[in-house]
């Protein structure tokens, strides 16, 4: 099946074995901070390296991750776009990533920088 083009990178708060792992046996192109080697890194550091591989963000920080957005926005840094999402089940949180991901109305070039709830794909 085609996929979009829409990359993501899960932050650390986000289960790479439950929401990683299930998406990539979908199809999807996504990748977590576990994989990458970035557990533990500061909000910032992730931001940059999502942005660095053209990746959207997605988080259940949504506090610290709209002030980081502002700040890069401020600065006139760019990147790919973030998704915030409450703290919801696993099964749930794909779900709303995939009708994310396969909503063709949003691109990635849409994304970019640009800060999103999930909720918006219930």
């Amino acid at each position: 099946m085609f996929r979009t083009r829409k990359k993501l990178y899960l932050n650390e708060n986000i289960s790479h074995k439950l929401i990683a792992l299930p998406l990539r046996e979908l199809g999807y192109d996504v990748i977590s901070s576990h994989e990458a080697g970035m557990d533990k890194l500061d909000d910032y550091s992730q931001l940059t390296f999502s942005a660095r591989r053209r990746r959207i963000l997605v988080t259940f920080n949504r506090d610290d991750f709209e002030r980081l957005h502002e700040r890069m926005i401020r600065s006139k840094q760019s990147h790919f776009g973030i998704l915030h999402s409450e703290v919801i089940n696993s099964s749930e949180l794909v779900d709303r990533l995939r009708k994310f991901w396969d909503d063709s109305s949003i691109t990635m070039q849409q994304m970019k920088n640009e800060i999103r709830a999930l909720d918006n794909w219930k």
